[in-house]
């Protein structure tokens, strides 16, 4: 018995995306994040861009963010999404790092700096410069979480059906404590 089947088109998809420029192209505040509108062009042959990752490095103190953008994130050839930056991040400068872009076909390719680019990684180079200062006064980044100090129930015993209030106390040392999520389980781990 033989048996196969042929894909409409003979040639297939082995072309990966190409990057044309990258732009920021607003900035706004929102809560405890500092937000910046990236605008990117790019194409694809055949199949189209399936994902787009940036990275944007702090090379004073070696931190990083990263956007992806999906080809939901596309109007007319340009993607568009906001990189969020936590207002604690410390100040300095975020340069374009590394862009990398797959299509549907799942052909990649990656971009990054010309001074990063090395004969064994098969990355191109960035279009262009891009990059944001932050300078909010925040000279280092917080990396401890908070601590929880105490948690006290209103009633040692309470009867099904009533009402039980729960008083947890917690500290950070720098950003504050966003939120404290607490499970109480019985015996039978329910």
């Amino acid at each position: 018995v033989s048996c196969s089947f042929q894909v409409g088109n003979s040639k297939g998809d082995s072309t990966p995306p190409v990057l044309h420029s990258v732009a920021i192209t607003g900035t706004r505040t929102i809560g405890n994040s500092r937000e910046y509108q990236l605008e990117v062009r790019a194409s694809d042959d055949l199949s189209g861009v399936e994902h787009i990752t940036m990275r944007f490095h702090n090379d004073q103190n070696d931190r990083s963010v990263t956007k992806v953008l999906t080809k939901d994130d596309r109007l007319g050839g340009v993607y568009t999404g906001w990189l969020q930056v936590s207002r604690y991040e410390p100040d300095g400068t975020f340069q374009l790092d590394n862009v990398a872009l797959m299509d549907e076909a799942k052909n990649y390719q990656a971009y990054c700096r010309p001074a990063d680019i090395k004969d064994w990684n098969h990355k191109l180079p960035l279009p262009q410069a891009v990059s944001f200062t932050l300078s909010g006064g925040v000279s280092q980044a917080d990396e401890n979480g908070p601590q929880l100090l105490s948690v006290a129930p209103s009633k040692e015993s309470i009867d099904t059906g009533d009402d039980l209030t729960i008083t947890a106390k917690a500290r950070d040392d720098l950003s504050g404590v966003d939120s404290v999520k607490l499970q109480f389980k019985n015996a039978e781990g329910k």
